[in-house]
């Protein structure tokens, strides 16, 4: 999902992406998507890792607690029950985290006060 979210990213877009790695960034070979939002300046790439080529269970858990931490809003596009996912969903409201959900019926388990869902209608302000 990442991916193709930024191979979609607009020229005209003024977001700044912040992209953390699960890998070491010594071994990062910049794919051509992400060329142009590195030259117009609105591209951060971050590892806490320096040499690892490869992607780990345990790089990629400590990157996930490093976004955690840093991050104060969350958007989930879908939610699988019982999934990895779910469990982070949790974690962002009990942590007083501002949580965006996908407006649709797959989800609607998920939709309580805590929760903004995200629809066509109001999809500028997540990007606010």
């Amino acid at each position: 999902m990442e991916k193709r979210a930024l191979k979609n990213y607009r020229k005209e877009s003024q977001a700044s992406i912040i992209y953390f790695l699960a890998k070491g960034i010594e071994n990062l070979k910049i794919p051509l998507y992400l060329s142009s939002i590195m030259a117009s300046g609105r591209l951060l790439i971050v590892s806490p890792f320096l040499n690892k080529s490869r992607i780990e269970k345990r790089l990629v858990d400590t990157r996930d607690d490093l976004i955690f931490n840093l991050v104060n809003r969350f958007l989930f596009l879908y939610i699988k029950p019982d999934g990895y996912l779910e469990g982070l969903f949790t974690s962002c409201l009990d942590n007083g985290k501002e949580v965006y959900l996908l407006e649709h019926q797959a989800n609607s388990r998920h939709f309580i006060d805590k929760v903004k869902t995200l629809s066509l209608k109001n999809l500028r302000e997540l990007s606010i």
